[in-house]
């Protein structure tokens, strides 16, 4: 016989305090690259206690969000100065990227393919195309013994 529990006892682990860091911490974090997992890690906890966290907590979100804004400028400026030095892969990234270039040799490489299928046959004629069929293998098969 199972007991069901009362109505106000709460199950599960207690919940985790938020660091009085953490907005620094996601932000640090985030800036040099980590994910979710990684952010999490840094703060002690699992991903999922970051996701509600910065459900719930505008202010993390933003640490966040600038976090990643300080690491999509630093990649971006990085790139930057590679296009600038003559890379030309990086020109050619950062046209793509940022301004929509396309080259006009761009073109779809897969071949065209079709299939043109006669249309159905009704089942009475079909019927009559297998037995010819069949008698034509028969004719052949005595002919070459």
């Amino acid at each position: 016989m199972t007991r069901a529990l009362p109505a106000k006892v709460k199950t599960g682990r207690r919940p985790k305090r938020i660091p009085a860091d953490a907005a620094r911490i996601i932000q640090r974090t985030a800036a040099v690259g980590a994910n979710i997992v990684g952010i999490a890690a840094a703060l002690g906890v699992g991903k999922t206690t970051l996701a509600r966290w910065l459900d719930e907590h505008p202010e993390l979100r933003d640490a966040l969000d600038k976090g990643r804004e300080r690491e999509r400028h630093k990649l971006h400026n990085q790139l930057f100065r590679q296009a600038m030095k003559g890379n030309v892969l990086a020109s050619i990234f950062l046209l793509r990227a940022r301004h929509g270039y396309q080259s006009e040799e761009t073109h779809d490489a897969r071949p065209a393919l079709v299939i043109n299928l006669p249309p159905a046959l009704p089942s009475a004629d079909y019927a009559k195309l297998v037995a010819r069929e069949r008698e034509a293998k028969v004719i052949e098969a005595e002919t070459v013994k």
